[in-house]
């Protein structure tokens, strides 16, 4: 990968790290190299590619797998804790 793309691609990395990062890790590694192919192996663009997909099915799975869980997550609720603090002053006051 030359400077250009490996600059290209941290830049990516650092500013969208969702499903467009992907997207746009797709295009540096194939449209910025391509150009320069004939300098660049064929094992080494193979490994690019395989590099991409691994990463980028990855992705797709935890996005899965959390949406699957999303709505037995807790997100907890104040009235809740507070009925519970209430229940053990009355407790106390009692002994």
């Amino acid at each position: 990968m030359d400077t250009f793309s490996f600059k290209a691609f941290q830049a990516i990395s650092e500013i969208d790290p969702t499903e467009l990062f992907f997207q746009r890790m797709y295009r540096v590694c194939f449209k910025f190299i391509t150009p320069t192919t004939q300098q660049i192996d064929s094992d080494i663009q193979k490994q690019l590619e395989n590099c991409y997909l691994r990463y980028y099915k990855t992705y797709k799975i935890v996005c899965e797998e959390a949406h699957k869980y999303e709505d037995d997550f807790d997100y907890g609720d104040d009235d809740d804790e507070d009925d519970d603090n209430e229940q053990y002053e009355e407790d106390d006051y009692y002994d």
